[in-house]
């Protein structure tokens, strides 16, 4: 498991500059929020309410498996988009988060093919 390189981070004010200004799709268990930029790369976020999960344990466990997705997929992903995905529900598997992730990032068109 790596993790995602500082370059492909959002900081906490573009987070709410996506949230604001950003489309949305929901899929199952999870909605994502992107926006257009103009960097030469895709920027992620992941966001786990404590509402999802309670323990910090399990909210952080779930991150780094997304990020780790992302990170794997990065090269699939089209260039010059801020993605954020927020979790509505739990998900155990490794799986699971990926097949949830790429379903909404195919279905937003936001991944090569």
């Amino acid at each position: 498991m790596s993790a995602l390189p500082h370059e492909y981070r959002l900081s906490s004010y573009e987070v709410k500059l996506v949230f604001v200004r950003g489309k949305r799709e929901k899929g199952s268990g999870i909605t994502l929020y992107y926006k257009k930029n103009n960097k030469p790369r895709p920027r992620f976020a992941v966001v786990i309410s404590s509402k999802v999960a309670k323990k910090s344990v399990t909210r952080n466990t779930m991150r780094r498996k997304t990020k780790d997705i992302l990170f794997r997929f990065v090269s699939s992903i089209k260039k010059g988009y801020d993605i954020i995905i927020v979790f509505q529900k739990q998900f155990r598997k490794r799986q699971d988060i990926e097949d949830a992730v790429l379903y909404v990032l195919k279905k937003q068109s936001l991944l090569y093919e």
